[in-house]
C-alpha cells in the first residue's frame, strides 16, 4: 500500500472534479475581492508578493490542472502578460518555496477573514 500523499491537492482535485467551475480569469475580479478579505499572517517586512496574489495564483493554477506546488509556480511563470498583470504578479511570479511557505503559514496560523 503506498504512503498517503502529503499534499492535499490530489484530494481537493478529486472532490472538485465533478463541479462546474467558471473560467478563473473571467471570475478573477470577484475572486480577488473575496481573497482580499483574508488576513495576511506574515510580518510586513520582506513581503514581496501579496497574500491575495499567492492565493489567487494557487486557486487559478489548481483549477487549470496544477497538481503540485511546483506546477502552481510553473503555471504562474508561464502566464501571458495580461493575465499576470490582472493577478498583480509584478515582474517576477512567486517561486515554489514562497507558495509553499505562504500556504503552509496561512493554514498553520489560522488566517482569518476581515
Amino acid at each position: 500500500m503506498p504512503a498517503p500523499a502529503s499534499s492535499p491537492i490530489h484530494a481537493l482535485c478529486a472532490q472538485f472534479a465533478t463541479l462546474a467551475v467558471p473560467d478563473p480569469v473571467a471570475a478573477l475580479p470577484g475572486l480577488l475581492d473575496v481573497l482580499a478579505r483574508v488576513t495576511d499572517p506574515r510580518a510586513r517586512r520582506g513581503v514581496r508578493h501579496q497574500l491575495v496574489t499567492i492565493l489567487a495564483v494557487s486557486i487559478c493554477a489548481v483549477t487549470a490542472g496544477a497538481r503540485s506546488l511546483v506546477a502552481i509556480a510553473e503555471w504562474a511563470a508561464d502566464l501571458p502578460t495580461e493575465i499576470a498583470q490582472a493577478l498583480a504578479l509584478g515582474t517576477r511570479p512567486p517561486c515554489e518555496s514562497t507558495i509553499r511557505r505562504v500556504l503552509a503559514g496561512s493554514t498553520a496560523t489560522g488566517s482569518t477573514w476581515s
